[in-house]
């Protein structure tokens, strides 16, 4: 993985807020230059963000505290987690394919990638977007031994594929147990990678950018000046000024 500078984190910060869709993906295409963007885009989910957590291990450690609210009584929890055990690097990335069989039914599918994730993030409801993230990723079906459309799959079969997936790919779909203080209720919060490390980005650029302000305003300097030092010189210079 390649580390990047002030410069390029911005960059990617700036391609991140043009295009909300490809978050992902700008992060993944400045920390593995050498894969293309085909390549990352082809990438199952959980493949995708155990690199994603190998990121934000190099961009800001491996500790990991977030908040996320009481499923009972609606109260924040704060939780932390080590990412570093959820880093992966593309070269452990499940296979592409897969067969699925129960009963009669014999499938061939796919692991949902980026690419699928997007064209079903404008559906109006859930019921949709799991319904063609399936047309999407079922290669061939056969009942019987005759092709089948995936709207003849039942309802067993489906959430049969959903969990053999989730054993496939479980980067897919993190979630750590949590025991909620204030009311004693046990649950599982789902730990979305690409939401919380871009959140973690935005608040760095918002922070650094408003360093480079203040320091260009007190020395005249440009800001490749400025974002060519080293944080710890940075925050000397706003020492300085007194802010």
């Amino acid at each position: 993985m390649q580390s990047w500078s002030a410069q390029q984190l911005l960059f990617v910060w700036e391609q991140g807020a043009a295009e909300p869709s490809q978050r992902a993906l700008a992060l993944l295409d400045a920390a593995f230059p050498e894969k293309s963007r085909d390549d990352l885009s082809a990438l199952s989910v959980g493949a995708r963000d155990g690199m994603l957590f190998h990121v934000r291990q190099r961009l800001f450690g491996s500790r990991v505290t977030g908040v996320a609210a009481c499923k009972k009584c609606n109260e924040p929890l704060e939780l932390t987690f080590e990412a570093g055990g959820l880093a992966i690097d593309a070269g452990d990335a499940p296979a592409e394919s897969f067969t699925y069989t129960d009963g009669a039914y014999e499938l061939e599918l796919r692991l949902p990638n980026s690419a699928d994730l997007a064209a079903i993030k404008d559906l109006p409801d859930i019921e949709s977007a799991r319904k063609r993230l399936l047309e999407r990723c079922v290669v061939s079906a056969r009942l019987d031994g005759e092709p089948v459309s995936v709207d003849r799959l039942s309802s067993a079969v489906v959430d049969g594929i959903a969990a053999r997936m989730d054993e496939i790919d479980p980067l897919a779909n993190v979630r750590i147990q949590v025991s909620c203080p204030h009311c004693g209720h046990e649950f599982e919060a789902v730990i979305d990678i690409e939401s919380f490390l871009w959140a973690e980005v935005q608040a760095w650029a918002k922070r650094t950018l408003l360093e480079v302000h203040r320091i260009a305003a007190a020395y005249g300097w440009s800001e490749a000046e400025i974002l060519g030092m080293s944080a710890r010189r940075r925050q000397s210079y706003l020492s300085l000024i007194g802010t």
